[in-house]
């Protein structure tokens, strides 16, 4: 009786040593980015964010670092997109101390002049990366363009930065916890034998 309760608390202080996992869960990245913005995500919330680029190399980068490899073929050319600025707050649990303020830039939709932007946007017409389908469009747009048929698709991350917290010790704690219990267990029927 008394080996029985000893393995049970010896099992059960093992178990307690075992570490914690933690899930660092964003929301996924949208889908549906104008022509010449990703889709990014953060503890700031999902946004469209405007991409910048002098040659088609760079754009080579946007779409390995942010699209993945099934993203589509991306071209740097002029495009207009509207952008907003915003400060949204963090929204992680995590934070030990309040987040600084970070102005975000985000991309509502494509454009081919000032006045075609919603009142909270402002048209800005840079060099982008665009998906190869959308520059070939481009000309067919009553605007020079701004057809957002060629949006890109995110292919890689769904935003999901879940970890587990490394648990070789605890893993191992509990492992030997029950190795020694079934020990024990097996040592008491033969002596009682």
């Amino acid at each position: 009786m008394r080996c029985a309760l000893l393995s049970g608390v010896f099992s059960v202080v093992l178990a307690s040593l075992a570490t914690s996992a933690h899930a660092d869960v964003v929301q996924a990245p949208p889908l549906d980015c104008p022509a010449g913005a990703v889709g990014r995500t953060s503890h700031r919330g999902p946004s469209c964010q405007p991409t910048t680029c002098e040659t088609d190399t760079d754009c080579q980068q946007v779409k390995s670092s942010w699209l993945g490899a099934t993203g589509p073929a991306l071209v740097c050319r002029e495009q207009g997109l509207c952008v907003e600025r915003r400060t949204p707050s963090s929204q992680s649990p995590y934070h030990r101390h309040p987040p600084r303020e970070q102005e975000l830039l985000v991309a509502v939709s494509t454009c081919g002049s000032a006045s075609s932007c919603p009142a909270s946007a402002t048209c800005e017409v840079a060099k982008r990366c665009v998906p190869v389908e959308t520059e070939k469009d481009a000309g067919t747009g009553a605007d020079g363009g701004s057809a957002e048929e060629g949006r890109p698709a995110a292919g890689g991350s769904k935003g999901c930065g879940c970890a587990v917290v490394p648990a070789g010790e605890g893993v191992a704690a509990v492992a030997a916890g029950l190795v020694v219990s079934g020990w024990m267990v097996l040592r008491r029927r033969r002596a009682g034998r």
